[in-house]
């Protein structure tokens, strides 16, 4: 240990006569403070007075298109706003992490305000002035200044002060101060240098504080770093893991997620997610009390089950009972913790909902999905699944549907109802003014969709199996005006406010099976989505878009896009293939590359040239006969033999005999003839005889080198 510590103190010993400036990092931490603090400050009282006096959350600001939210204005919608707005306390909407802040803030104000003072009471840099150590007027005369300093070093001379060592560093600044207005040198370096010793060494330090410097505190800092760096920051961080490991990218915990992936199939409906949604994990988090089984049972004897229980967990019914007493509108039978436990199992069934749509929209099956959008509407709208779309109608009951759906102007879907005219409306005459406005407010918000399709593939003017068809889908809000966006839907029995989403899902027509899909959460008037598959068939088809509403009942839209898929061979295609695409084709690949300089260059290109000899000396075989005559005529056949059985011999390292033998003939033929041309002749002799000849001048290692190149070589003669 006493190493370690002399590792960080053994350097750190204090010069004498000099002591530590601190004023370098006060202005640095307070310029520090003083960069951060402000910004901060200002961005947490914008928002502090937003959260207190703007409750963004219902008061909404024009889209990113700058369009105006149109948003429900019933009194049902206003009643739950104003609702939420009570039951949210002002340190609800501020919550505990501003209350963090603002004490965080107040610390390091206050610790700005110590920083300033300090700032204000640093006293500036002390240099060595001799007119101010000896206390004398600057031009005073020699006189002066040795009279001073008499008087100075009688009253600190050592001598007198045995055991202050202040003082004897006093009188060692006023012997130099003296020296440096008396003695000519002192004086000169005093006005060059600023010292009467010369130039000397500057000593530069980091604007870090004494503590950290200071050898007594060395282990005290060593120790708070490791409690910090090695405890504290890997603490927070397992910590934080340990929490965020049980969620998946889109908030559902891991466990509700592998839950769902198990339990949907492809015959799930709509009846099956109550209890899906009731045995989750966020579900079967909240409390169970035994004060609740009164009510619970009370539920089981009143309310209609749309299926047999599978779970016989107690908090799995409990959960399972709430969500049907929301979507049958029996809040009568609940207690404050009920409704408390009900609400909070709505605030997250959105994001449990969703993931049961994607996770069968990902598996192809459109029936599944479709039944998880109408289980989510069902919590959005506290719908039961066999009631009517018209119940969503402010005021309206089952009663009132009943007379709605009889006699004249009598309607069967939510649609109808809102494109009749205020007059022939049926089911208003017992309301009063606020209802029936109530009744024209939720009309003009629900969404009144007009959607237009096309399918094609882009830069063909057909459809072929094989070809990639994009369908452009256009989708106009029609209840909607230029410049205006939709805002929050109508839901006074949801706790939260909420948008309009809407799902696009392609299928063949008459077939389950998911092509393409899109999500679609843009509010604005106009929307236009592409979506693109691939062409597995022939013939006559058609794909069916639909358009389904996550909130509304009685707003979906389907459209068929009839189409004719041609075959290949029925219709080819031509394939264009750039030139530059070419080129980067016929490239060697880097591994090709590394191949040929493994292999050598050198190497294949001699074997290439001793191909081309060979080539060359074979066509020269099979050439036609010449009708050459002379002297020379039979030196020149021999020499010739001799020539090819020495280049057969080169080719074939075993016959060295014949080698020599042709060698010295060679040697002879060249002092008989002693003319270069006669060689060239002799060499070019082979093309006068025809092959029955070679046969019998041959040797039987030329036959067996002999590869004949032309077919059409005349065989009469061989024999």
């Amino acid at each position: 240990m006493s190493q370690f510590r002399d590792t960080f103190t053994k350097d750190s010993k204090k010069e004498p006569l000099l002591s530590y400036d601190d004023s370098a990092f006060i202005f640095f931490a307070g310029t520090v403070l003083i960069c951060v603090l402000i910004p901060c400050t200002y961005i947490y009282i914008k928002n502090l007075i937003n959260k207190i006096f703007n409750n963004d959350y219902y008061n909404l600001k024009k889209s990113k298109n700058n369009s105006v939210y149109r948003s429900c204005a019933c009194s049902l919608c206003k009643e739950k706003q104003e609702k939420g707005n009570k039951s949210t306390t002002i340190w609800d909407k501020i919550g505990y992490t501003k209350i963090i802040q603002f004490f965080l803030l107040i610390i390091f104000w206050g610790l700005l305000v110590i920083l300033v003072k300090e700032m204000l009471n640093t006293k500036p840099m002390q240099t060595f002035d001799p007119f101010e150590i000896l206390e004398v007027n600057v031009g005073a005369s020699v006189g002066e200044i040795k009279k001073a300093y008499r008087l100075k070093s009688l009253k600190y001379h050592p001598d007198k002060n045995p055991n202050d060592t202040s003082a004897a560093a006093k009188f060692i600044l006023i012997t130099k101060a003296y020296q440096a207005l008396t003695d000519e040198i002192s004086k000169e370096n005093y006005e060059k240098y600023g010292n009467p010793d010369g130039p000397g060494m500057m000593k530069v330090g980091i604007g870090l504080p004494k503590l950290l410097i200071d050898e007594k505190y060395q282990l005290l800092i060593l120790s708070i770093f490791f409690l910090i760096f090695l405890v504290f920051i890997p603490a927070t961080f397992i910590m934080y893991y340990q929490k965020q490991k049980q969620y998946g990218p889109n908030g559902v915990k891991i466990e509700t997620l592998q839950y769902l992936t198990y339990t949907i199939n492809e015959n799930s409906r709509a009846k099956a997610y109550p209890e899906m949604l009731a045995a989750t994990a966020e579900s079967r988090d909240i409390e169970f009390r035994e004060e609740d089984n009164k009510y619970i049972k009370k539920m089981i004897e009143e309310l209609v089950e749309p299926k047999k229980r599978t779970f016989k967990v107690p908090i799995i019914i409990k959960n399972y009972f709430l969500i049907l007493a929301h979507m049958q509108r029996r809040y009568d039978l609940l207690s404050e913790d009920l409704k408390n436990d009900l609400e909070q199992i709505l605030k997250f069934s959105l994001l449990i909902t969703h993931s049961m749509i994607e996770i069968s929209i990902l598996r192809d099956w459109f029936l599944t999905a479709q039944s998880a959008l109408t289980f989510r509407r069902c919590l959005i709208q506290a719908f039961d699944i066999r009631s009517s779309s018209l119940l969503q109608i402010p005021h309206f009951d089952e009663n009132t549907i009943k007379h709605v759906h009889k006699g004249k102007f009598a309607v069967k879907d939510i649609l109808e109802f809102v494109h009749q005219n205020h007059e022939s409306r049926k089911g208003l005459a017992e309301m009063n003014d606020n209802q029936i406005l109530d009744v024209k407010s939720f009309c003009n918000v629900v969404p009144d969709i007009k959607m237009t399709a096309e399918i094609l593939v882009e830069d063909e003017t057909h459809i072929v199996k094989g070809d990639v068809a994009s369908i452009y889908i256009h989708i106009e809000r029609t209840n909607l005006q230029e410049q205006e966006a939709a805002g929050y839907i109508h839901a006074p029995f949801f706790p939260q406010p909420k948008f309009e989403e809407w799902w696009i899902i392609a299928t063949y027509k008459g077939d389950d099976r998911i092509l393409k899909y899109a999500h679609v959460k843009n509010c604005e008037k106009k929307i236009e989505e592409k979506l693109q598959f691939m062409v597995d068939r022939v013939g006559n088809l058609s794909v069916s878009i639909f358009l389904l509403s996550d909130c509304y009942f009685g707003c979906d839209k389907k459209l068929d896009l009839p189409f004719r898929a041609y075959s290949s061979s029925e219709i080819k295609r031509e394939i264009f293939v750039h030139p530059e695409d070419i080129e980067l084709d016929n490239e060697p690949t880097l591994f090709q590359q590394m191949l040929g300089d493994i292999g050598g260059g050198g190497d294949s290109s001699d074997e290439e040239e001793d191909d081309d000899d060979i080539h060359e000396k074979n066509k020269k075989k099979t050439s036609p006969p010449n009708n050459n005559s002379g002297k020379n005529n039979s030196n020149n056949s021999n020499n010739n033999n001799h020539n090819n059985s020495n280049s057969n011999s080169n080719n074939n390292s075993s016959n060295n005999n014949t080698n020599n033998r042709n060698t010295n003939t060679n040697k002879s033929n060249n002092n008989n003839n002693n003319n270069d041309n006669n060689n060239d002749k002799n060499k070019n002799y082979y093309k006068s005889n025809n092959k029955g000849k070679m046969s019998q001048n041959n040797t039987p290692s030329d036959h067996e080198n002999y590869i004949p190149e032309d077919d059409s070589v005349d065989d009469s003669d061989d024999g």
